[in-house]
């Protein structure tokens, strides 16, 4: 069944996220997507650089804090009620968004210290200074806990400018959602989450999946898991994930082979795993690389799935995908026990 207002949301969500998105040198976008970022952004302005907390992920956390908080908290809500009214009204508990905003970015103390931190400002103010946050960071932090609410409301007002230019967007293009829709193959997409929670788990009797689409977010590909039933996330161009997750589960020798005979990647993999995670000015300093030779080695490397990239900021960071050398010892494994 298809879900309108979740996707949606996300949508409007993702324009902020594109603010804070490190666009160039990451190897994570192709050229398509990031052109394709770059004239989203073009068409929905500017976002203020003062809502960089509510969108910025820290190292030690996997979605910014309004996904988790601001979207995330109303997953029972999906099927029902939620809409963009019920998201921004939300967002006027500031009290609560403080308190959330606290245990996003103080996660790693303990709980008393978390409860310190939710009363005193004196204690929240000291338990950052002991970080390991830049100072950049800091000083954000200092500033938003000093005093929440303007940051609440610019937060809300750019939202509802943002939403209108959505809206107008939506009905433009609600033809793609419904072409995507229409060509839905439910057996490929669950293919991608088996691993994670089973066949069984998706084909259960009197299970229900319901799909929410993205316009904007287009490559997206998400489910929230239920009692008796799921509702996935996909961008509209869906397919192209499932096809990557699929070629890198299916680890090919030839694309291996051809990925490490250049000698420069042999290298470029001994230093990754000798220094645990790098950026591609790193190589550029180890190797005396050029900034694109750097960027396309590592892009290659990337791609086939020899090694991981992460987004911290601006940086991107890279280390050894062990998961994928596994594999291939065990393609390699069958010549010597066959």
């Amino acid at each position: 069944q298809l879900l309108h207002k979740p996707g949606y949301v996300q949508d409007l969500n993702y324009i902020f996220c594109l603010k804070f998105f490190n666009l160039e040198n990451n190897s994570k976008y192709s050229s398509e997507e990031i052109k394709w970022m770059k004239d989203l952004i073009y068409r929905f302005g500017e976002v203020s650089d003062d809502l960089f907390l509510f969108y910025y992920i820290p190292s030690h956390q996997t979605p910014s804090f309004m996904t988790r908080f601001g979207m995330d908290t109303f997953r029972k809500h999906f099927l029902t009620d939620f809409d963009f009214g019920m998201f921004i009204n939300d967002l006027s508990d500031t009290d609560k968004y403080v308190r959330n905003m606290i245990t996003y970015f103080m996660n790693v103390l303990p709980q008393e210290k978390l409860e310190e931190c939710y009363t005193s400002k004196d204690k929240l103010f000291s338990y950052i200074k002991e970080t390991n946050f830049s100072w950049e960071i800091k000083s954000r932090l200092y500033e938003f806990f000093l005093k929440p609410e303007p940051f609440f409301q610019l937060l809300k007002l750019q939202l509802m400018e943002k939403e209108v230019m959505l809206a107008d967007y939506y009905n433009e293009n609600m033809q793609v959602i419904l072409d995507a829709h229409n060509k839905l193959n439910y057996d490929k997409v669950v293919d991608c989450f088996v691993g994670r929670m089973g066949r069984s788990h998706f084909y259960g009797t009197n299970r229900v999946a319901y799909f929410s689409y993205c316009l904007l977010n287009n490559h997206l590909i998400k489910v929230y898991y239920f009692d008796d039933y799921d509702i996935f996330f996909l961008g509209t161009q869906y397919d192209d994930v499932i096809d990557d997750v699929n070629s890198k589960k299916d680890i090919s020798l030839e694309k291996f082979g051809n990925a490490v005979s250049e000698p420069s990647r042999i290298k470029i993999l001994q230093f990754i795993l000798e220094q645990g995670e790098i950026t591609c000015k790193d190589l550029e300093r180890a190797f005396s690389f050029s900034g694109s030779t750097a960027y396309h080695h590592i892009t290659t490397l990337v791609r086939i799935g020899l090694v991981n990239s992460r987004s911290e900021g601006k940086a991107v960071f890279y280390s050894i995908n062990r998961e994928y050398f596994k594999k291939v010892t065990e393609l390699l494994n069958k010549f010597v026990i066959g």
